[in-house]
């Protein structure tokens, strides 16, 4: 009898396992099917209050406080006049980011015409994280979002790729970081630059400030840092960035040797004639020096912003990472990083296993030499000399 019992112990145990294992399966991926429903639902029925600023009283101030509440008090005129604007494209690559929604709600808040502004973000999360989107924002019909599991995460230059894939045929495109502050009528500002610069290609960008220099006279006036320096990295034989703050006017279009990853801004056009490489695996130092030679290459000018537009968090080694995060991230960028080395020159052979025809596609472009990007940006890759400071900010 006994034998008998614990045989039908052991059946029931033999089935009780799977089942549980079933069920907690089942649980992940109903928490999973959950965020997103929620996700979705909320894009679907946005709450109609007005941004609900999460940050700590006093943390990001800005000496616009008053403007900024006036552009607040004026949202639902300006969105009235939305049909009347250009549209603006806003690109925001975010990393386990908890700056992410303040940084979309201050991009809203902030803008002259916050109805014509579009933002598509690509957000790479673990299920515990912060959210760039949530459903406290007034403006979710306006926030498209691609998801990514952190784990499946391939750096910056893969999510800026997705990230421009949610665009929609905006009039202006605006790449930024998850991270950062804006100006009052941010927006107004930059399409102004392109307009009164007379060239449709024109390309705007720079290192912006630091965001804790927001309420000092040095950001708040008319020092602007121009990107007009450099050196060679020693690790990866690139080209490294460097800005010298000088004094700029409204209307001071003054030429700029390369573009930063985290500001830039142009017509529209410059997405489908200098796309996104989605196959620089986990690139960071060769992200901007590759799309600056590839836009000069297509033919687009660089400029330098004839003013403040917005400020940028740098000081983040406490936040989470790729390189902390993704095991095995050493390799996987030695392997994009010859990727731009072949794009720009600097080998001879292509990567092993990568298409010609990829290489081709997010290469160089045809109206100007690479040879000659090097240098206009006054850049000797050869012997790793630049002229760079004495060219553009003498």
């Amino acid at each position: 009898m006994r034998s008998g019992t614990r045989s039908s112990r052991t059946t029931f145990a033999c089935w009780l396992c799977p089942l549980l294992l079933i069920a907690l399966t089942c649980l992940a991926h109903w928490r999973i099917h959950l965020s997103l429903t929620s996700l979705d639902y909320a894009r679907s029925h946005p709450r109609i209050d007005d941004f609900g600023d999460s940050r700590e009283a006093g943390s990001y101030s800005t000496p616009h406080a008053a403007a900024r509440k006036a552009l607040t008090e004026r949202s639902v005129t300006a969105d009235a006049e939305q049909s009347q604007q250009p549209t603006i494209f806003v690109s925001v690559a975010a990393y386990r980011d908890d700056e992410c929604k303040d940084t979309i709600s201050d991009l809203f808040s902030t803008a002259l015409f916050p109805g014509r502004i579009q933002v598509g973000v690509c957000q790479q999360v673990r299920l515990s994280d912060e959210l760039c989107w949530n459903t406290t924002m007034r403006r979710s019909r306006q926030v498209r979002i691609a998801t990514i599991p952190y784990f499946a995460g391939k750096g910056p230059c893969h999510a800026r790729y997705v990230a421009s894939t949610l665009y929609q045929g905006e009039d202006f495109y605006l790449q930024i970081d998850s991270h950062m502050r804006f100006g009052v009528s941010w927006d107004q500002h930059l399409i102004d630059m392109v307009v009164n610069s007379s060239d449709q290609r024109a390309v705007f960008s720079h290192y912006p400030h630091d965001v804790p220099q927001m309420t000092s006279g040095l950001a708040v006036g008319n020092n602007v840092p121009r990107m007009c320096d450099a050196y060679f990295d020693n690790a990866t034989g690139f080209p490294f960035f460097k800005t010298v703050q000088q004094n700029m006017q409204p209307g001071d279009h003054r030429p700029a040797a390369f573009t930063a990853a985290g500001l830039l801004f142009a017509r529209a056009d410059v997405l489908a004639e200098v796309p996104f490489d989605p196959e620089l695996d986990l690139v960071f130092i060769g992200e901007e020096i590759l799309y600056s030679a590839r836009l000069w290459t297509h033919g687009w000018n660089m400029y330098t912003p004839d003013r403040n537009i917005c400020w940028h968090h740098y000081n983040r080694s406490t936040r989470p990472n790729v390189w902390g995060d993704i095991p095995g991230w050493y390799e996987r960028q030695a392997q994009g990083n010859s990727r731009v080395r072949y794009m720009l020159g600097l080998q001879p052979d292509p990567p092993a296993g990568q298409a010609l025809a990829s290489l081709d596609y997010y290469g160089m472009g045809f109206k100007r030499t690479l040879n000659d990007f090097w240098q206009y940006a006054g850049l000797d890759v050869a012997r790793r000399k630049t002229w760079t400071r004495e060219k553009f900010c003498p």
